[in-house]
């Protein structure tokens, strides 16, 4: 395995597990600029709604902003939370959408097998009657709790 890719391998796996979001391991290239600076190359390594890890040959110090350039995604704003020499973990200004990351996906196929569309789910109403029973046994039930606390209370 080759270094970075093992060093990448080591964050990911041994970072705490307090994230939001599942990471996607891959190996997109990017674009990232950071005031108002020239374009760099960099490699994400892995990314999530909340978030990216890329790999890059330029300093960034922890909340450095800058914007990122992601093939289907477009540009999008983030603020670098750690650095570990050429390794960078930035969060998103604002979290990725679904379509956004599956829009990512298109372009690198180890991503896009991971968003797969999922069927709504069926909502049966119970009905009418039945739900009308459960509401005024409810309430029922609701007042005889009433008048025996204040039976008691007495």
């Amino acid at each position: 395995m080759e270094p970075s890719l093992r060093i990448a391998t080591s964050l990911i796996l041994h970072s705490s597990d307090r994230r939001a979001f599942p990471r996607i391991v891959t190996q997109t290239s990017a674009t990232m600029r950071a005031d108002r600076g020239d374009p760099v190359d960099a490699v994400v390594v892995n990314i999530s709604r909340s978030g990216l890890l890329f790999e890059t040959s330029i300093v960034l110090a922890p909340g450095t902003e800058f914007s990122a350039g992601l093939p289907g995604v477009g540009m999008v704003m983030a603020r670098v939370a750690r650095a570990d020499g050429r390794f960078v973990a930035a969060e998103f200004a604002r979290p990725l959408t679904m379509q956004q990351l599956t829009a990512l996906g298109a372009t690198d196929n180890q991503v896009a097998p991971l968003f797969q569309e999922l069927p709504e789910p069926i909502i049966e109403k119970s009905p009418l009657t039945l739900r009308l029973r459960i509401i005024f046994f409810l309430s029922l039930g609701l007042w005889v709790l009433l008048i025996g606390a204040m039976v008691f209370l007495r």
